[in-house]
């Protein structure tokens, strides 16, 4: 099994075994990527955090500061709320532990909550 940095999730490296839980991992790592606007690794984030976008965003969460994590250019575009449930579907896809990590089937339904929200206002 081979993997794009920044989009394996730990782990997976020493098993090789792709499962449930890790397949919900690069989805998770794409929705951070989505609204925040970063790359999944890249030299603004600091090695406390992991050194990649997935350990900068839960760091900051941890912190309650999971809002400035978010791209200002979209939230000029008023979706703040959608893009506060985006961030934290991408939180709990990408949990340290595989057991943690949301479902494919439960992203998909929070996802479509999103959209009936965004198409309702």
């Amino acid at each position: 099994m081979g993997g794009t940095v920044g989009y394996v999730p730990p782990g997976c490296g020493q098993t090789w075994k792709a499962t449930p839980g890790g397949d919900v991992y690069s989805p998770g790592v794409v929705l951070l990527e989505l609204v925040t606007g970063k790359t999944p690794i890249g030299r603004e984030f600091h090695e406390s955090c992991g050194g990649n976008l997935v350990g900068w965003v839960r760091s900051q969460v941890k912190d309650q500061c999971g809002f400035k994590c978010l791209d200002p250019k979209l939230l000029a575009s008023g979706v703040k709320s959608e893009m506060l449930e985006t961030l934290r579907m991408g939180y709990l896809c990408t949990a340290e532990l595989p057991t943690k990590r949301l479902t494919m089937q439960q992203v998909v339904g929070l996802l479509k909550d999103i959209h009936a929200e965004v198409t309702s206002v």
